[in-house]
């Protein structure tokens, strides 16, 4: 489904503003999908709303911005760098 249809169905009067923006798919978990725009700004959608190719690191809505989508990879690769595969603490 388009997100503009997506849109209309969910009664919106419009595109969000960052329709015409690039949206990094972060996560999809349960029928929700967590996306990150240029500004790092996280929105959760039903996942339904996505492109049907669209999954976990693919970009929606637009062109990726290559500056953000190194910080991104340099982020995710820190994270399973220093990810020891047991339980989550907080420091």
């Amino acid at each position: 489904m388009a997100l503009g249809a997506a849109l209309a169905l969910a009664g919106c009067a419009g595109p969000p503003p960052f329709a015409n923006s690039p949206l990094f798919v972060d996560q999809i978990d349960e029928g929700r999908a967590v996306l990150i725009d240029a500004h790092g700004q996280v929105h959760r959608w039903p996942a339904a709303w996505l492109p049907p190719d669209a999954g976990e690191g693919a970009w929606v809505g637009g062109a990726p911005d290559p500056a953000f989508e190194a910080r991104v990879a340099s982020l995710r690769q820190a994270l399973a760098r220093d990810d020891d595969g047991g339980d989550l603490t907080l420091r």
